[in-house]
């Protein structure tokens, strides 16, 4: 059976059940299918030009090329949505063309037939009898400078049982699979009660598309942040968390498909698959992984499926597709339909102050992006801020306040007010200085730093901008501050271990992890001892002491052997040998911080005298 849209009926998708299992097997096409789709397209070449009622006839006769009828079935409807249509014969549009030189206003075969029928109320009171007809379309014929015959041929060439089979495409076997599999996707997310997308590190700009996609259907969206106990609470989040365990912290976004109040005919199949291939997109581009399940509704039972990007890459977006060559473009030169048409710097910019901002911010020191973090807040509100600075030290939040409407001011103040209570990070706000009065009465907003701004002297606020981060967040004070107070909570832990070794110098180690060139690694080492998933692995083995020495180590050690080189370069009359610094160098190896503890010993042994080797290297003081 033929189908007019691209949609493939749910019924006619070939599904397997497993019976012990809440899981689906879908008939995707793959190259395998290729000689099939190369015999139905010879078929479908021969029979050009041949009326939809003849074809429907051909179609009982088509022979089964597939394995499985359905997937033929559908395989079929594909190829119709994209390469061959029935449309009205060809010759009609030339005959239009000619009868619109002496009557412009009929402009397709429905005005033309609007004209016979006025002709026939005006001349024959609305009715010719049969044995008058040939005469009369004669008549009608000669009005309009054409013959009978024709007219007649192409009086009702726009109904379907008229028209004529036309191919618009080269039917190319591998385009062809690409489509099917895309919209049989699109049929399965059309029957979805919901769906869980899993992504790590979830962009602010990211979050904000999403919001206004869906914000003009009825899906619901939800965004939660994992923690460890997530996993516990659903069975399912364990693989979840196993498939993207070397990702940061893990968000879900959950969007409710609510049948009970939506149009039984509503699509958003499209608008699900268009999120999926958006986000596999950019995670892809940032090499991060995603994972997202689907419970689906079959025949009033309930199953679950499971989609990773891995299932993605044998699938590629459709519309990517360079009908020309038959090839499929990289996706990084494509933008989806979620996206503008910017640059890569201006993704998240979605003002013309903002984009101000980003051109005139210039500091060496700083690393600048927009919208590149969701907060979200403890009553799920979610807070993107426009801007996220930072150095090697630290990173601020800056967001700047329009003048805009008075809801929107309000609630904006609601969400700084619970950011005040609840997120940790350094604020910046850059505020329209005409709502100076919307902020005065705020004690609790006091905490942030602010900057009013005109907004035809915004260069001027910029500047303040500048002198605010070289006074109160440089780097030195910025490390007093910030890196050393993280620093200190570890720096027991270590030394207490050490001690029990009784083979290393602690004061050597503490001003090795105080000196310039380890605060990069140090800051990123008690980073990484906030990840939720690291934490997790500690509580879990009761090892978070000696755990915490092997993290800071792996990072440690990157710098301890960069500063060797650095030192056997500059310094060749060392009293150690630079054979032996080779050597010392050559033994060392990666570890991942995540296997540590089945290796713990062999780790903290190579650690600890690797260090205890850098602190005479370096000659640091007992």
């Amino acid at each position: 059976m033929v189908f007019s849209s691209r949609d493939l009926p749910y019924s006619y998708i070939a599904k397997k059940k497993q019976k012990d299992s809440v899981s689906i097997n879908f008939e995707w096409a793959n190259e395998a299918d290729i000689l099939s789709i190369q015999k139905l397209a010879a078929i479908l070449k021969k029979n050009i030009n041949i009326d939809y009622k003849s074809f429907k006839e051909l179609e009982k006769d088509i022979p089964l090329i597939f394995d499985n009828s359905k997937k033929q079935d559908c395989l079929i409807t594909t190829i119709f949505y994209h390469f061959y249509h029935f449309e009205q014969k060809p010759e009609a549009d030339k005959i239009l063309a000619k009868i619109r030189l002496k009557y412009p206003y009929i402009e397709n075969i429905e005005s033309l037939r609007l004209f016979v029928w006025d002709y026939i109320s005006d001349h024959h009171y609305g009715f010719v009898r049969k044995n008058q007809r040939d005469l009369v379309l004669n008549k009608i014929g000669n009005n309009l400078g054409i013959k009978s015959h024709i007219l007649d041929s192409i009086l009702w060439s726009d109904y379907e049982s008229e028209k004529v089979l036309i191919r618009y495409r080269t039917i190319r076997p591998e385009i062809v699979i690409y489509l099917y599999n895309f919209h049989l996707l699109e049929t399965i997310l059309q029957n979805t009660t919901s769906i869980t997308i899993f992504i790590p590190d979830l962009l602010g700009y990211i979050t904000k598309k999403l919001i206004f996609k869906l914000k003009f259907t009825p899906l619901f969206l939800e965004i939660n942040k994992l923690t460890p106990e997530s996993k516990h609470e659903d069975p399912r989040l364990k693989r979840v968390m196993e498939h993207l365990e070397s990702a940061g912290d893990i968000y879900s976004l959950r969007i409710a498909i609510p049948k009970e109040i939506s149009a039984p005919k509503m699509r958003y199949g499209n608008t699900l698959t268009n999120i999926i291939f958006y986000l596999y997109q950019k995670l892809q581009s940032s090499n991060l992984h995603f994972f997202s399940t689907l419970d689906l509704k079959i025949k009033k039972q309930n199953y679950l499926w499971t989609m990773s990007d891995t299932f993605l890459n044998s699938i590629r977006y459709p519309w990517n597709i360079n009908w020309g060559s038959g090839k499929i473009e990289s996706f990084n030169k494509y933008e989806l339909d979620l996206t503008e048409n910017l640059p890569s710097d201006d993704l998240g910019i979605d003002s013309k102050i903002e984009k101000t901002f980003l051109l005139q911010f210039r500091d060496k020191e700083w690393t600048i992006k927009p919208e590149p973090l969701t907060i979200i807040l403890r009553d799920g509100a979610i807070f993107i801020p426009d801007f996220v600075l930072t150095n090697d030290f630290t990173k601020i939040l800056v967001e700047i306040i329009g003048f805009w409407t008075e809801t929107y001011i309000n609630s904006k103040i609601n969400k700084l007010r619970k950011y005040v209570k609840e997120v940790d990070h350094p604020l910046v706000l850059l505020i329209d200085e005409t709502l100076k009065k919307h902020f005065k009465n705020e004690p609790e907003l006091t905490k942030f730093s602010i900057i009013f701004y005109n907004y035809n002297h915004f260069t001027r606020a910029v500047n303040k901008f500048h002198l605010m981060l070289k006074e109160k967040y440089s780097g030195k004070e910025l490390y007093t501050e910030q890196i050393k107070k993280r620093l200190d909570s570890i720096i027991p832990m270590i030394k207490n271990k050490l001690n029990e070794k009784g083979i290393i110098n602690f004061k050597g180690v503490q001003k090795l992890l105080t000196t310039e060139e380890f605060r990069p690694p140090v800051k990123f080492i008690v980073d990484s001892l906030k990840n939720s998933r690291i934490q997790e692995k500690l509580r879990e083995n009761h090892m978070r002491v000696i755990s915490n020495i092997g993290i800071i180590s792996e990072h440690v050690e990157k710098s301890i052997l960069s500063q060797m080189r650095l030192l056997l370069e500059k310094n060749q009359k060392n009293s150690i040998s630079n054979e032996k610094i080779k050597n010392k160098i050559s033994l060392s190896y990666k570890i991942d911080p995540l296997k540590i503890i089945q290796n713990m010993h062999e780790f903290e042994i190579k650690w600890v005298n690797l260090l205890k080797f850098y602190i005479k290297w370096k000659n640091l003081p007992p």
